[in-house]
């Protein structure tokens, strides 16, 4: 039957040994390694010698099965039960060859067992990446030693346990790192002493990334137990439980002495006898489930401290308090609440709002919620805000005359006179509006009335008599689209020469429209227009439809549009004028005259 041992964090999964190979079962799947070799130091063959390395030829030492071993290729060192090296100087082992695992066989003190001593720099070196070790014992013995296990290289494993001498034989520290032991795991088990001075730190790190720290530590250390130093740390996860003689307060777990490293840590302090998280985004601190619990006890009555919420919140007995200060309780500050309502209630009504609360207007709540006058213009109550249902409109403008003394009402008034009015001279008046593409809507829509063609028609009235009279006035540069006269009743029986005639305010002179055309004893429904080319007479039509269109637009300066006739029919004949115009600037109109 072969042995079995249990190997488990500490202890022993199943093993089966063969001369040559291991096969081991982990988490329920059966794994094959590389070569396995044996060290025994008890054995009486063990000899450092290439046909040695079996269970029953063992090396004799673990830095020779380290040079039998080949790079990344599963090999496996497996120190027997018993098995005993003492190491003297810098890496007196040398795991400088990658991928190998060393697992010590056998459990409690049987565990294979490597003292140092002789110089402060003995040491087990870790230069080759992905090497492990597991299941060993590490003992101090000299006084300060730096180094003992000397991690060097990425993704190394240390599953130990180290043993101070005595009180006056430690070392400074257990494990060291530098910067290139990145993804390094440690699970290390300090045995310390509670009379010792020696011990600086169980773990120091020197630098690197992504370290995973399980620590179990009794003793004392003068730095902490897990100590970030000279290079920045970063994603560094730092579990287990800790004791320090006479340091309860959780100082010397963990501390960033280069500071700046990244790093999480959740501790049980056994000193303290309370948890510790914390890291480098929160100091590490205490869940204090008894302070937590005393912070949660109601306070004296009427106390006046303010440190807990518990001294905010108040106590059940605490006195009404109906004055506001900085050292009463919301307990006593609702119960005077309560009595200041109840004195309210029980007055069937009389007491006043204001002095409930103190108003020093002492106004009562009716003065407070009653329709004010029409259009006051004070500004004191929300009433006086909304208004009053007669509140009169604002005055003709567009944003109101007098806008910081009107009510709600006022303006809500005057936007439906604006919006909705039916008027023929709306509130909403265009000379107050500018014309802005860009603009408010107001203006967005006096800017395309500027764009839009518009007509005016001029009641039918007499001709003037062997004269000229102004029919239309302009004012502003326009565009004249068409300009139609349409007879109402019989012009008289007489020549009578008519003409259309642009008579300009400015500087320019006078100009007829169009050539003169003989009205004589023209009938009603008779239409007169202009082609647009001055040099034409003006068009009369009767029969329908209406051909004739005016052709050519003439741009109309500022000044009238006159009716020339060179005779006189005694005013007996009526015509209606209508005018067809765009605006060719802001603010051009045209009006009958």
């Amino acid at each position: 039957m072969p042995n079995r041992f249990r190997l488990r964090q500490g202890q022993f999964r199943k093993i089966t040994y063969m001369p040559t190979e291991l096969s081991y079962e982990g988490d329920g799947e059966q794994v094959k390694t590389g070569n396995v070799f044996y060290v025994d130091s008890g054995a009486a063959n063990a000899a450092d010698q290439p046909n040695n390395g079996t269970v029953d030829a063992p090396f004799a030492t673990t830095n020779y099965a380290i040079t039998r071993c080949t790079a990344n290729n599963g090999d496996i060192i497996h120190p027997m039960p018993g098995h005993a090296e003492t190491l003297t100087a810098a890496a007196a082992i040398a795991q400088s060859i990658a991928g190998i695992r060393i697992f010590g066989l056998g459990e409690g003190a049987s565990r294979p067992r490597y003292t140092f001593q002789t110089a402060a720099g003995a040491s087990w070196s870790f230069t080759a990446a992905s090497s492990k070790i597991k299941n060993i014992i590490g003992i101090g013995n000299l006084d300060g030693l730096t180094n003992p296990f000397h991690v060097q290289a990425a993704d190394c494993e240390l599953d130990i346990e180290w043993q101070d001498t005595s009180a006056t034989v430690e070392a400074l520290r257990a494990v060291l790192t530098t910067a290139a032991a990145d993804r390094f795991k440690c699970r290390l088990k300090y045995r310390g002493f509670t009379g010792g001075n020696a011990v600086v730190n169980a773990i120091r790190l020197v630098g690197g990334d992504g370290a995973d720290i399980y620590i179990e530590a009794f003793g004392v250390c003068t730095t902490a137990w897990v100590e970030f130093a000279t290079t920045l740390c970063t994603n560094v996860r730092v579990e287990g439980i800790l004791f320090t003689q006479g340091i309860t307060n959780g100082t010397r777990n963990v501390v960033d002495t280069i500071t700046g490293s990244t790093w999480s840590a959740d501790l049980f302090d056994a000193s303290a006898g309370q948890h510790q998280s914390g890291g480098s985004a929160q100091a590490l601190g205490f869940d204090d489930i008894a302070t937590v619990a005393a912070n949660q006890t109601v306070p004296a009555a009427d106390s006046t401290a303010n440190v807990l919420s518990r001294d905010v919140v108040g106590a059940k007995d605490d006195a009404a308090q109906t004055t506001v200060g900085t050292t009463r309780s919301i307990i006593a500050y609702v119960k005077g609440l309560l009595n200041q309502i109840g004195a309210l209630v029980n007055t069937g009504g009389t007491a006043t709002i204001g002095a409930m609360l103190g108003d020093h207007a002492n106004v009562t709540l009716a003065a407070r919620t009653n329709v004010p006058t029409a259009d006051v213009a004070t500004n004191a109550l929300t009433t006086q805000v909304v208004g009053n249902k007669t509140d009169a409109a604002i005055a003709d403008t567009i944003e109101g005359a007098a806008a910081t003394t009107q009510s709600l009402h006022a303006l809500t008034k005057a936007v439906l006179q604006r919006v909705g009015a039916d008027s023929a001279n709306n509130t909403a008046a265009t000379t107050l509006v500018a014309a802005n593409r860009d603009g408010s809507l107001l203006e967005r829509l006096e800017y395309q009335h500027t764009q839009d063609e518009i007509t005016v028609t001029r009641t039918t009235a007499a001709l003037p008599q062997a004269a000229a009279a102004a029919i239309f006035t302009v004012t502003g540069l326009i565009e004249m689209r068409r300009i139609v006269g349409y007879v109402t009743t019989v012009i008289g029986a007489v020549a009578n020469a008519t003409r259309l005639v642009g008579n300009s305010t400015g500087a320019g002179a006078s100009t007829d429209l169009c050539a003169t055309l003989d009205i004589n004893g023209h009938a009603v429904d008779r239409r007169y227009e202009i082609t647009g080319t001055f040099a034409n007479a003006m068009v009369s039509t009767l029969d329908l439809p209406l051909a004739v269109v005016q052709v050519t637009n003439v741009v109309i300066p500022p000044g009238t549009i006159d009716l020339n006739c060179a005779g006189s029919d005694g005013g007996t004949g009526r015509v209606r004028w209508s005018i067809t115009y765009k605006p060719l600037e802001v603010g051009a109109t045209v009006v009958a005259a």
